[in-house]
């Protein structure tokens, strides 16, 4: 159906261009439509004649009740709204349910409707099915399995029946006494297919197709994951990176000593985890962790700490959903204008915040003051204020101001694990810490989830999970020495006698001097390093501005 403004009487003959085109693409494509009276407002406040229609297919007129034109006392547009009534069968398909990795629909839960007492009760008596012995890694493989299973059971018990019915109504309701309501409504719609489009430019081909879409999603995503060495890098460097690698792999599982996670530790972690986020390829979310009781907490903290004994991570929490978030800049069919967010599993966010909570000091005592992204009392605007303050200190100086803007392309796709764990252990982080870290990213997979359908599983060889709860402050200490590197070379701008080289936002730079020449030098010693550590900078389309 096409209804709006056709600036044109379609039921009055002329001999304007317009008035010969409209009818014959009516007839073309075997539309109809009804006379609902004058349409249009002239300037003097009379109704003057019809140029707003709804035109629906000749083979549908038997589903149109009711065409007309509204009477409406607040409107203020020159235009009368055109209503159509129509009957029509659809699928109301909301977002209440998520599948999960068995196939089976899980239920996206309101827990402020739950009776919190009854499901304790409910996954009390699931856990109590299953054996917790753990004495090898298999079995931990098998504890983790279960763990999800009795969830995943629990939930089906006590979640309340789906209230279709009763959004259904509530649109009905919407749309006779509450149009504001039935706009949100409508507009809170429109927001989430907005997130989808139905072609895919990716390389040299343009994908349609859901299916396509999908497969075209996989193979982006699982060429960022592949491990890459393009040859103007340093490859003699990454082998020597790569010997190191192994060494400090085998002195760590030679020196390691077993610190057990004690359960302050994690309550801590469940009380990190975020809320209200979207289920785990399980159909777990934080919720059905924290709110399980005394007895899950009693079993995660045996699993987890035979993790961290064998300083080993189940490949069942290893599997990660990626949904292609769009950048907001560029052409929206463009897979290159995409990050991928990825949902880790609920149990696997634990160990990976016990973690964080565990290293996070030894990298806030090391890391560089010039980075001001994902850093706790601190925010990305301040970088923007370090500028600020040094354009306003060389005016005061008399002297001019250069910003040089560098971006590391898909930073957080091309981290080499390698290179990150010979920077993790020169950081001082524990062994054991080292040995789980290193073990999060062995064997680990992504399945693409787009429109409700998932891929298949690919590697991951390389990078850190956009959204992963470790993953900032491993790409913080990744290119932390870079900045040192702009330091010491006592190159660039000052505030003062405070060097302000180089305000960082995570994996966005901008190089301050006061001549080109130390700008020019920076970027080549930034080029340099992102060469030595396996990923690409790259200046923003303003490389270069001056005051």
């Amino acid at each position: 159906m096409i209804g709006g403004d056709f600036n044109e009487n379609l039921l009055v003959t002329s001999n304007n261009k317009r008035s010969k085109y409209v009818p014959e693409f009516i007839n073309e494509c075997k539309l109809k439509t009804q006379n609902v009276g004058k349409t249009f407002i002239h300037s003097n406040g009379s109704d003057c004649t019809s140029i707003d229609y709804i035109l629906y297919p000749e083979h549908f007129s038997d589903n149109i009740l009711h065409l007309r034109r509204l009477e409406i006392t607040s409107n203020i547009s020159d235009h009368y709204p055109v209503c159509a009534n129509i009957k029509f069968s659809y699928s109301m398909k909301t977002n209440q349910y998520i599948k999960s990795n068995n196939g089976q629909t899980v239920r996206k839960i309101d827990w402020q409707k739950i009776d919190k007492a009854l499901y304790k009760q409910v996954l009390s008596d699931e856990i109590d099915k299953c054996d917790y012995t753990i004495s090898d890694l298999l079995e931990i493989y098998k504890a983790v399995t279960n763990i999800n299973n009795a969830v995943s059971r629990a939930l089906t018990s006590i979640v309340p029946p789906p209230k279709g019915k009763k959004q259904r109504q509530q649109l009905v309701d919407a749309r006779t006494m509450d149009s504001k309501l039935l706009f949100q409504l409508i507009k809170k719609q429109r927001g989430k297919l907005n997130r989808f489009i139905d072609e895919l430019q990716f390389g040299e081909s343009n994908l349609k197709g859901d299916n396509n879409i999908l497969g075209g999603w996989k193979t982006h995503f699982e060429n960022l994951a592949k491990e890459s060495n393009p040859m103007n890098f340093d490859q003699d460097y990454f082998q020597l990176v790569d010997a190191e690698y192994h060494q400090i792999i085998q002195i760590c599982l030679v020196a390691y000593k077993h610190e057990g996670v004690t359960t302050e530790e994690l309550q801590n972690a469940l009380n990190k985890l975020n809320r209200n986020k979207s289920a785990d390829i399980f159909g777990i979310t934080a919720e059905c962790l924290l709110f399980g009781g005394e007895k899950l907490d009693s079993i995660l903290l045996k699993v987890i700490n035979a993790s961290f004994q064998h300083c080993h991570i189940s490949n069942n929490l290893k599997i990660g959903t990626l949904t292609p978030i769009f950048k907001n800049k560029g052409d929206i069919s463009n897979s290159k204008n995409y990050r991928g967010i990825t949902i880790t599993p609920s149990m696997s966010k634990i160990i990976e915040t016990i973690l964080k909570l565990r290293i996070n000091p030894n990298i806030l005592e090391d890391q560089n003051p010039l980075q001001r992204g994902f850093t706790k009392n601190t925010a990305p605007l301040i970088a923007s204020l370090i500028m600020e303050e040094f354009k306003r200190e060389s005016k005061d100086l008399n002297k001019p101001t250069i910003y040089g803007m560098l971006d590391a392309k898909s930073a957080f796709d091309v981290v080499r694990h390698t290179n990150l764990i010979r920077k993790l252990y020169h950081l001082g982080i524990s062994e054991q810490c080292i040995l789980m870290i290193d073990n999060i990213y062995k064997d680990a997979t992504s399945k693409i989830k787009w429109k409700g359908n998932t891929s298949d599983a690919f590697n991951i060889e390389q990078g850190v999970r956009q959204g992963g709860t470790l993953s900032a402050d491993l790409y913080k200490v990744y290119v932390n020495q870079l900045l040192n590197n702009f330091v010491e070379s006592k190159l660039g701008g000052k505030i003062g006698s405070i060097s302000c080289c180089a305000p960082t936002c995570a994996d966005d730079i901008a190089i301050v001097g006061n001549n080109p020449f130390d700008i020019q030098v920076l970027i080549n010693m930034a080029y340099d390093y992102s060469q030595r550590e396996g990923y690409l900078l790259q200046p923003e389309k303003k490389c270069y501005f001056t005051d």
